[in-house]
């Protein structure tokens, strides 16, 4: 576990400072060193039914080496496990087994499973810890590190939920051997994200290095997820519950992709869907008069070249997907709000000096409009 103390990053907010380890190791040695960590607790693994047969013989190996014992609990896999329904079985299954204040969930997987054990952890006997082991890119990016944890419903993408931190974050890119190849690059959707808002020097590494990163080499994949990962805890350590605005600014692209992806009936991925809605927030940033038109065709350049779409679904209209949009939490009584940019790097602050900005009707309708198939 030496590489992973080197490579850590520290997240310090208002409620917990926590490391994210971020290294190579394989499967068996990041569980090897979460017992190391965290020893004497009663351990539950929670992940889902694609991954379980992928790492039981780790998971057992590991916990077998350091006579342990563990339950893992298995959910079917795929965003419709993302529920209310799905954590009382996961919160029934921990009372049966009668899990007390001093255990431990292990939420194994990529941003479904993360999100609902995170939840669970936030309300189980008010509150007991969890470690988050991404083992997607879009995980490792996004929704392992900052605390957001929650469940979708018939509404909205994460409308119920908890700001529940991890007691730490275990990353290694030897979990993405077993990432189908579109789910790897949808893990970009976040990253690429990283440089439209904060970062022009990612922006450039992504552009410049795309062969090898999109290749998987570590050499240049590691660097990429490291400064992703430094945006993002630098961001949560100042707003940690998106009190500040600064948070928001992490927004970008998520109110229209959230949209598109309540609309598929979450038949599109999250990272697809945030890269359509940043197409379609980049356009919005220009009609409103916030960012040149070549930035936005910059950015969506940059998607496109990373196998990323930048259309709206044709069988998507207007009026369902601003009836969306209006559900997501940033919104309010003066409509729709967005993150906006005011140059690529940059985002637009708007009246209330915060980074939710009002977008009338009519622009939303002329952007959407302009990015259909």
């Amino acid at each position: 576990m030496g590489p992973f103390r080197r490579g850590a990053l520290q997240v310090r907010t208002a409620s917990k400072a926590y490391p994210i380890h971020l290294g190579e190791e394989p499967a068996a040695d990041v569980f090897r060193g979460i017992l190391e960590r965290f020893a004497n607790r009663k351990i539950a693994v929670i992940t889902d039914s694609h991954l379980a047969g992928a790492y039981q013989d780790a998971l057992h190996g590991a916990f077998a080496d350091a006579g342990r014992e563990m339950d893992l609990l298995i959910l079917p896999a795929g965003e419709r496990s993302k529920t209310r329904g799905v954590k009382e079985k996961i919160e029934d299954a921990l009372l049966e087994r009668k899990y007390d204040r001093g255990c431990l969930l292990i939420a194994l997987g990529g941003g479904v499973v993360g999100d609902l054990v995170g939840f669970t952890a936030a309300t189980y006997l008010r509150g007991v810890s969890f470690v988050q082991v991404p083992t997607s890119l879009l995980a490792m990016v996004d929704s392992s590190v900052g605390g957001k944890t929650g469940v979708d419903t018939p509404f909205g993408k994460n409308l119920v939920g908890a700001f529940w931190q991890p007691e730490a974050v275990y990353l290694s890119i030897d979990f993405l051997k077993t990432l189908p190849p579109a789910e790897f690059l949808q893990g970009f959707g976040e990253i690429l994200k990283y440089g439209f808002i904060m970062s022009p020097s990612l922006d450039r590494r992504l552009a410049k290095d795309r062969e090898a990163i999109l290749g998987g080499d570590p050499a240049a994949l590691l660097p990429v997820i490291r400064e992703s990962l430094a945006i993002k805890r630098d961001v949560v350590g100042k707003d940690e519950r998106e009190t500040g605005g600064l948070r928001r600014t992490l927004n970008f692209g998520h109110t229209a992709g959230h949209a598109i992806e309540l609309l598929s009936r979450y038949r599109l991925s999250h990272g697809l869907c945030v890269s359509i809605g940043m197409a379609i927030e980049a356009d919005v940033s220009v009609r409103m008069g916030l960012l040149a038109p070549a930035a936005r065709d910059t950015i969506k350049e940059r998607l496109r070249s990373y196998g990323l779409p930048v259309s709206v679904p044709r069988a998507m209209g207007f009026p369902a997907l601003y009836s969306a949009m209006l559900s997501d939490k940033k919104s309010g009584a003066d409509g729709v709000k967005l993150t906006l940019l005011d140059r690529l790097g940059h985002c637009a602050k708007g009246p209330a000096k915060d980074y939710a900005i009002p977008v009338p009707q009519k622009i939303l309708a002329e952007a959407f409009a302009g990015a259909r198939k």
